[in-house]
C-alpha cells in the first residue's frame, strides 16, 4: 500500500515539473 501512495505522490511531482517546463518553454 505505501508503495503505491509513493508512486502516485512521485507521478504528481514529475507531472507538476513537466507542467512547469512546458509553460517555460511557451513563454520562450
Amino acid at each position: 500500500m505505501r508503495e503505491r501512495q509513493r508512486r502516485r505522490e512521485r507521478e504528481g511531482v514529475m507531472a507538476a515539473a513537466s507542467h512547469v517546463i512546458y509553460s517555460l518553454l511557451c513563454k520562450g
